[in-house]
């Protein structure tokens, strides 16, 4: 693995060591590598061809480089990914760039740790495997719930903390919109940053999260869902919610 010279130390070896560790982000002529893997080169995105294998090949590849994913615009439909820490996803924009769950898959479109899920346990008593830092913007999940017959199925679930989700659409769960827990007893966890986050359409509850302690909503939308617009789960603290929020008591799940 790549590393920086040690100060007082690789004797005779510094020029070797320090180009190989900027040869990882730089071009030979010094310019910057492309950090994000375009999905374009592994996947058709036609809104037609199944893109689970390119797509997952290309997700799997950029964890392994330290990368991030950049979807170019139109739809790509594809089964379940589980969620990978630290590896970044951006689109072109929602209605631009859209990942939609396959027909039948009758499952999430991403998802992680699920089993650790409990948004009735308390706080703090729950596992510590979860994924983390990890991030979405400029993208539209769409759960395909007209050609879904079972679940769970939701365009996001998963279990964890310090994720960071900005300019995302999320519609057509069969099951739900969002549903995000973290009850772990890891203390003062940041449990995520959502900005401008619109959930609509979906079956069930729009956003439902459990556990967390400081998460920061920022514009985050959700209307139009088959029953609830939000539930913050008795296990939650509850997110800090910055401006132009206007919640009704009906939008809200006991």
């Amino acid at each position: 693995m790549s590393r920086l010279p040690t100060v007082s130390g690789d004797a005779n070896a510094w020029g070797s060591i320090l180009n190989d560790f900027l040869s990882v982000a730089h071009n030979s002529n010094g310019s910057l590598k492309n950090l994000f893997i375009n999905l374009k080169d592994y996947c058709k995105i036609d809104g037609s061809t199944d893109d689970s294998i390119g797509f997952t090949t290309a997700y799997t590849l950029a964890s392994s480089l330290g990368m991030g994913l950049f979807h170019p615009g139109g739809t790509l439909v594809k089964g379940n990914d589980t969620l990978l820490p630290t590896v970044p996803i951006i689109g072109a924009g929602p209605g631009v760039s859209i990942f939609k769950l396959k027909n039948g898959a009758n499952t999430d479109l991403f998802s992680a740790n699920t089993g650790n899920i409990n948004l009735s346990a308390a706080f703090g008593s729950g596992s510590s495997t979860g994924v983390t830092g990890w991030s979405m913007s400029g993208l539209t999940l769409d759960g395909n719930k007209a050609n879904q017959s079972s679940g769970p199925s939701y365009p996001f679930r998963w279990y964890g903390y310090g994720e960071q989700l900005q300019n995302i659409e999320v519609i057509n769960g069969f099951t739900g919109g969002i549903l995000k827990d973290w009850h772990a007893a890891t203390p003062n966890a940041q449990t995520g940053y959502w900005r401008n986050i619109n959930a609509h359409d979906n079956n069930g509850i729009g956003i439902q999260v459990g556990g967390p302690t400081d998460m920061v909503w920022d514009r985050v939308d959700s209307h139009g869902n088959g029953s609830h617009s939000y539930h913050i789960a008795p296990n939650a603290g509850g997110p800090w919610m910055g401006t132009g929020y206007r919640i009704k008591q009906s939008d809200l799940a006991d």
